[in-house]
């Protein structure tokens, strides 16, 4: 908060950050939201859920005073286009603290090589609300699955597999190199052996293919290796303080009539994190959750770890 505070100077269009309310959900080791499953957690042997813990009530009230000081930046609270595409203003200095995933690090690195070249984008370690180590929470080790219908002819599944066999090419393979590079000397050139995107290998080249399949885990950024050291040694000083939930590791689909029940939380986070709600909302709204099949959705996940066991044991 202080160093939110010395960073803010709204005349010369600078603010600390963005919304930080996923980090504060890190910091106060809120359990994972990326699954619905990572939600759950054995405490003192009963089930509970993120949303019922007072970590949770914690990180919104911290985040919801970051955006009532004036420290975020206005975009985030009016959900403008620096809150989804932060790399432009982020370039500007118009904040100098977002929250996104890893890769970030080296793509927003590379977009701004040739343009900028004193532009300089870090990972930060996350910390712990009280000071010392973070209580962190893994999520799945497999984020996105590809699925071929069982009514599928056989052609279609050969050239699904066939596709899935390129796309899950390993790290230095020629199919490696135009599923993340693209064609060279279009999208990329090579001098002393390194790979370095151009302007329209950076606009067009996404790997989206490794939502078919993908390779082993490889950090390689031979462009610009510092980013690659600095993510491995980010990853395994995070990677210390990370615990794995009670269905870690488990591919879990909740039953259609819960579907719905936790479909407004998000939306009720905002509103509270940017003092549109109170605290006092979303205690309410953790009791009707309860009340409307919460505890009912608790005791269909208590059937399921008694007959299945953790993966985390």
């Amino acid at each position: 908060m202080a160093l939110a505070k010395e960073i803010t100077n709204a005349k010369a269009k600078r603010w600390a950050c963005l919304d930080m309310k996923w980090t504060a959900f890190n910091a106060w080791g809120v359990l994972s939201g990326s699954e619905k499953s990572l939600g759950w957690n054995l405490v003192d042997g009963k089930l509970i859920n993120r949303i019922e813990t007072q970590e949770y009530l914690e990180a919104l009230e911290w985040t919801r005073k970051l955006f009532a000081a004036g420290y975020v930046h206005p975009d985030a609270k009016l959900g403008k286009s620096a809150a989804t595409d932060p790399g432009p203003k982020f370039a500007a200095g118009e904040f100098l603290i977002y929250n996104q995933d890893i890769s970030q690090w080296w793509s927003r690195t590379a977009e701004q090589a040739t343009q900028n070249p004193d532009y300089k984008i870090w990972g930060m370690d996350i910390f712990g609300h009280a000071g010392g180590s973070p209580t962190l929470w893994a999520g799945e080790p497999a984020g996105i699955f590809a699925f071929i219908s069982k009514k599928a002819s056989a052609s279609v599944v050969h050239d699904a597999l066939a596709v899935a066999n390129v796309t899950a090419a390993p790290y230095g393979t020629k199919e490696y190199m135009l599923t993340n590079y693209g064609v060279e000397g279009t999208h990329y050139t090579v001098k002393n052996g390194v790979p370095t995107k151009t302007d329209q290998g950076n606009n067009e080249v996404i790997n989206a293919y490794v939502m078919v399949a993908s390779p082993a885990a490889t950090i390689a950024h031979p462009d610009f290796p510092e980013v690659a050291k600095a993510q491995v040694e980010w990853q395994q000083r995070m990677g210390a303080f990370t615990k794995k939930s009670a269905f870690y590791g488990q591919q879990i689909t909740e039953p259609s009539r819960y579907t719905n029940l936790s479909n407004d939380f998000e939306q009720l986070e905002d509103d509270i994190t940017r003092g549109r709600k109170k605290i006092s909302d979303m205690q309410q709204a953790v009791s009707d959750w309860k009340s409307k099949g919460g505890d009912q959705l608790r005791a269909w996940y208590q059937k399921l770890l008694d007959d299945n066991g953790t993966a985390t044991s």
